[in-house]
């Protein structure tokens, strides 16, 4: 049996409503524009309403059409194609692909962009013995790939498509860069390689199918799916909050996997550094202008100091986050690719969290976080976004809790909502309740 259902709006030039009680009238036609099905509903109280059809081996192979009448008038409302009929053979034989390694499963790490890709086409019989000297299709598709990994979310429901390690896929199957005839050997098999790129700017993921047709005719048709990246493996950060203050104790988690998100047991270094925005200014008698001196006259000035380009206003010479380096620690991760790591923070200020390492051709590999900390009362830490920012301690908070909040404006002298206090610094810090 088919079973379908229908769900029903009306526009009226503005906006769509829900036809609550109409009655229709509806046909199912097979491939050949024969009616096999035909009756009269009336849509519920959702709009929708549904039934089955009853399937048996007379009839018609092909799609199955399913149109949908007025009750009165009997114009044509709406219709789709329901589905499919196809008839079932058992395939009488297997096809396999095997890349880099006789297990599918310890292929994902195998290939960087420049190798050249090797694997084995095999047919083998269900009932015993293997398919010789059968025609095959191969077919070799290449798509972008981008890795992206975010830990499991408390409130997963609420971050759909983000919740849990996620590898970002296309749909498209992406364009064909080989396609050749082979032919299978005595043993059933026979091998096949293509070419990746040795300098691509970003990573990608090939589809190899095999398209195998026996003497019989009957093809079966077979697929494997490797990705090939610039790296052995990727590494992520994750740090416990976002906003801390001085004296915290910060935990950093770790987590290092390959291009399929299997964990990877690797060595490298953790770099804390200290940011703080640095701006140097030539005032209208040559002299430099910055740090505490700066930060002075802005607040003395106030909506009256401007900076532009003219040779007798003020003039920027340079802008740049000065880096002061606190640790380089040594890590590993575990067999879990997962390691921890943590430390006190020594004062108020941006703080970047750096993975440093190499993979096993010697290619770097850098990832890095961030973290904010500040006293009640700071309003200046050295943090220039470029924009109105706001950095949310965390990604969720419960019904009553504190939500810390960093403002960043790119001008002083401004006023944050919802708090309504008067801001004269870059940077403020907010405890919202959640409501």
């Amino acid at each position: 049996r088919a079973f379908w259902k229908m769900v029903a709006r009306q526009f009226d030039g503005a906006v769509y409503r829900v036809p609550v009680d109409m009655p229709l009238r509806y046909q199912i036609d097979d491939s050949a524009g024969t009616t096999v099905d035909h009756g009269d509903l009336r849509l519920n109280a959702f709009g929708s309403a549904w039934g089955e059809l009853a399937l048996s081996k007379e009839m018609m192979l092909g799609a199955y059409r399913m149109t949908f009448f007025e009750g009165g008038s009997g114009g044509v409302v709406g219709g789709a194609t329901l589905f499919r009929l196809e008839e079932y053979k058992l395939p009488e034989f297997k096809v396999s692909i095997s890349v880099g390694a006789s297990v599918p499963d310890a292929l994902p790490q195998g290939y960087l962009l420049g190798d050249t890709v090797n694997g084995t086409i095999a047919a083998d019989y269900y009932y015993g013995g293997s398919v010789a000297d059968a025609e095959v299709e191969l077919v070799v598709y290449q798509k972008p790939f981008f890795h992206w990994w975010r830990p499991i979310r408390e409130y997963g429901w609420f971050f759909p498509g983000a919740s849990r390690g996620i590898v970002r896929e296309y749909p498209v199957r992406g364009e064909v860069i080989k396609r050749e005839s082979l032919r299978l050997g005595l043993t059933g098999s026979v091998g096949f390689s293509f070419e990746t790129p040795s300098y691509a700017e970003q990573d990608y993921e090939y589809r190899i199918e095999a398209r195998v047709t026996d003497a019989s005719r009957r093809e079966i048709v077979s697929s494997q799916t490797i990705r090939v990246t610039d790296r052995s493996y990727f590494v992520y950060l994750e740090p416990e909050h976002r906003v801390y203050q001085p004296g915290d104790e910060v935990e950093i988690g770790i987590r290092t996997m390959d291009a399929n998100n299997r964990p990877i047991a690797s060595e490298g270094s953790i770099r804390l550094t200290r940011e703080r925005w640095k701006e140097i200014w030539i005032n209208p008698r040559g002299r430099e202008i910055s740090g505490d001196q700066l930060q002075e006259l802005r607040r003395r000035e106030g909506r009256r100091f401007y900076f532009d380009a003219s040779s007798r206003d003020y003039r920027l010479k340079e802008e740049a986050y000065d880096v002061e380096e606190i640790e380089l620690f040594p890590i590993t991760t575990d067999t879990a690719g997962k390691a921890v790591y943590s430390f006190q923070v020594p004062r108020e200020g941006f703080y970047k969290v750096a993975w440093l390492s190499r993979d096993r051709t010697g290619r770097p590999i850098r990832q890095d976080t961030a973290i904010w900390a500040a006293k009640e009362g700071d309003l200046e830490i050295g943090y220039r976004p470029g924009g109105v920012s706001l950095i949310v301690d965390r990604d969720s908070f419960r019904v009553g809790e504190k939500a810390p909040v960093m403002v960043t404006v790119p001008l002083a002298d401004r006023f944050c909502l919802p708090s309504g206090r008067k801001t004269f610094a870059p940077t403020n810090f907010l405890d919202l309740t959640v409501g």
